[in-house]
């Protein structure tokens, strides 16, 4: 008689006779205990991997299309091509649901960009106000001098008698 160690009850057990009616060996089960490891995921990363289930389900929506769509022909009942209608719809919704994710995730990656700010300057006050503050401002700078016209006298036709 085979006697193994029950580490529950922490004393030996006989499993003998069901071990000669299976032709096995009892023998205890360890399960390995899996640490998960914490992911911290970013809205790229859920976008990842909902776009990617999502391409899962339209891909698997078109094989049952495929199967209810043999079923259809090959019975030609009402019901069956009911069944084929939703799964239609359903796998159309599906490919809704994946626009709608990508124009989310524009959305999101718009918020994220910094926004241009555009600062317009308006003076708020008296046309008077505002002359003085351009006379000050001229009167730190060089005047400009008029430009005067050059005019050769000499090249004139002029009549100078009296």
């Amino acid at each position: 008689m085979t006697k193994d160690y029950d580490p529950i009850d922490k004393q030996t057990t006989s499993f003998n006779p069901i071990d000669e009616a299976l032709d096995v060996k009892a023998s205890e089960i360890v399960k390995e205990s899996r640490k998960i490891k914490k992911i911290d995921n970013t809205p790229r990363d859920d976008f990842e991997y909902s776009r990617a289930q999502l391409y899962n389900i339209v891909e698997k929506g078109q094989e049952a299309m495929n199967g209810i769509l043999d079923v259809c022909q090959d019975t030609q009942h009402p019901r069956a091509y009911e069944v084929a209608g939703q799964l239609v719809k359903a796998v159309g919704d599906v490919t809704d649901k994946i626009i709608d994710l990508q124009r989310k995730m524009k959305d999101l990656e718009k918020e994220d960009q910094p926004t241009k700010v555009t600062n317009n300057s308006l003076f708020v006050g008296s046309t008077a106000d505002l002359q003085k503050m351009i006379k000050k401002g001229l009167a730190g700078s060089k005047p400009l001098a008029p430009k005067t016209p050059s005019i050769d006298l000499d090249s004139l036709d002029v009549d100078r008698t009296p």
